[in-house]
């Protein structure tokens, strides 16, 4: 029982390249409800432009391993079964996770030819 959420690529025809899967990432679950406003179990289209910002506050984050400014670029977000509730050793594992995927989305898909499908269950 939790959060369980993924990014998905596909191809401009509907085909399903990769998926990324997380597991109670809660501050990647703020950041599209507060984006977004997603729902449980609704598919939401994300943009490049939010892998891209996805991708430099996480290096920022990781990089001053800072807790302030974590709460100001990417900050937990509550809710029922979310996962971890502090800034703690797992709010950066978690940051390194959403690094790890959008890295690898920014270096092997592209906005021409992809889209980008947020889907989370909780």
């Amino acid at each position: 029982m939790g959060l369980d959420h993924r990014i998905s690529v596909k191809d401009r025809s509907g085909e399903l390249l990769k998926e990324y899967w997380f597991r109670k990432v809660n501050c990647l679950q703020g950041y599209m409800e507060v984006k977004y406003k997603v729902e449980n179990c609704v598919d939401e289209i994300m943009t490049f432009d939010d892998i891209c910002y996805l991708n430099d506050v996480a290096i920022k984050i990781l990089e001053s391993r800072s807790i302030e400014l974590g709460k100001v670029l990417l900050p937990i977000q509550t809710g029922f079964f979310y996962g971890n509730y502090e800034y703690n050793e797992f709010y950066f594992d978690d940051i390194a996770t959403v690094l790890g995927a959008t890295s690898d989305i920014l270096e092997n898909f592209n906005e021409k030819d992809h889209h980008l499908v947020y889907w989370c269950w909780y």
